[in-house]
């Protein structure tokens, strides 16, 4: 069985600084958050900087990143291996 992919529960919000947003995938799962300031480069693994990893649970993940604010832009993407 392939597990679900992950998904964004709300959108991406920008409060007190700190890029903001909740996600969830298959309960048990790995994720990692990946950020990027070029969403062209690939491979993710190699171009892309690891800014947040765990498991998921029956609740949905709450995300927060405290150094958006040193980018003029910022791209996100949730990979569940």
């Amino acid at each position: 069985i392939t597990p679900a992919q992950p998904t964004f529960d709300t959108d991406i919000q920008m409060t007190g600084g700190a890029v903001q947003f909740s996600f969830s995938g298959t309960q048990g799962a790995d994720y990692r958050v990946w950020a990027t300031t070029n969403i062209a480069l690939t491979p993710i693994i190699d171009t892309w900087t690891l800014v947040g990893s765990g498991t998921f649970g029956a609740s949905p993940v709450s995300f927060s990143d405290t150094q958006a604010t040193n980018y003029p832009q910022r791209f996100y993407l949730i990979t569940s291996p």
